[in-house]
């Protein structure tokens, strides 16, 4: 029915559809131009990235990389795991919402670690705050919905479903 696409989607006025691709594309063209330009703030030619290994690849082999499948290896990074990634932080804040004596560990934990305004990756890995991540997956399926998990144990089952996994320290 494309005239509901062109009033939901496509409406001139106030758009209702999905969210466009045009921010990704915006993102993804501007990081190629700086890197091209040498004005890219964030490379260090020590550590590659993706795009630095894209732009290489269309360096080495023009006839079979050029600019369009740059873009599309781009868009690739850029979109794959969104939903999961949204999915598995809603998961998380819920779960640690859920339980407020796990929000005051945290807090405490997270304050006293002293990340600075913005945590770096390796600083924020070695908190062992991780283990809240960890749990929420154990009990969050991310592939579809943020719906609990029910562990169905065998009658006269005593262990732990999945034992291999550790506790977190912040469970009552």
């Amino acid at each position: 029915m494309p005239f509901l696409d062109f009033l939901l989607d496509k409406n001139p006025v106030m758009r209702v559809g999905p969210p466009n691709l045009g921010n990704i594309t915006r993102i993804a063209l501007e990081h190629i131009d700086m890197r091209v330009k040498g004005t890219d703030p964030n490379f260090d030619p020590k550590h590659y990235d993706y795009l630095q290994h894209f732009l290489d690849a269309k360096a080495a082999q023009p006839d079979v990389v050029h600019d369009g499948m740059i873009m599309n290896y781009l868009f690739i990074n850029l979109i794959a795991g969104a939903d999961t990634t949204a999915i598995t932080i809603r998961a998380v804040m819920y779960m640690v919402l859920k339980h407020p004596e796990v929000l005051l560990k945290l807090n405490k934990e997270v304050l006293a670690a002293d990340l600075g305004k913005v945590a770096q990756y390796n600083a924020a890995r070695a908190l062992p705050c991780e283990c809240c991540h960890d749990q929420t997956l154990h009990v969050t399926c991310i592939r579809a919905l943020s719906n609990r998990r029910v562990w169905n144990r065998p009658r006269g089952c005593h262990q732990r479903v999945n034992a291999h996994a550790p506790r977190c320290r912040y469970a009552s």
